[in-house]
């Protein structure tokens, strides 16, 4: 049986998956379908745990710092991108094209590593991005 708790606290996480880069506690209840004291209660935690961080004098949370660990440890411990990731820099720098590795998660590919070509200008990373 899941925690109730945790679910409503990760759906709050998810909300940040939004067009909004920063959300009010009633706009995060509005996407995840919560009630609004829940969110309250599971926003006051992810605060305080540092996935969560509030605007500046504000009532506005952006995800924080802390939503890394996970996602490092995800990386860090996945063994198809330490064993593919040799292959995609010699591959990347042989046709001097940029490479991208990404999985299947459903009907979306998550992009896990991207390895650019010595000519492409930098552009931000788009590890965790998704696509339909």
């Amino acid at each position: 049986m899941a925690s109730n708790a945790l679910e409503k606290s990760l759906r709050s996480l998810e909300a940040f998956q939004s067009d909004q880069a920063t959300l009010t506690v009633k706009e995060i209840a509005s996407l995840t379908g919560d009630a609004v004291s829940s969110v309250q209660r599971s926003v006051f935690t992810l605060e305080a745990l540092g996935y969560l961080e509030r605007e500046l004098g504000g009532n506005r949370y952006v995800l924080g710092r802390s939503c890394l660990r996970p996602a490092y440890g995800y990386l860090r411990g996945n063994r198809f991108l330490e064993l593919s990731s040799p292959h995609l820099i010699k591959l990347s720098e042989r046709l001097n094209t940029r490479c991208d590795l990404t999985v299947l998660d459903g009907n979306e590919i998550v992009y896990l590593a991207r390895f650019p070509s010595k000519d492409e200008a930098f552009v931000l990373s788009p590890v965790g991005r998704r696509w339909p």
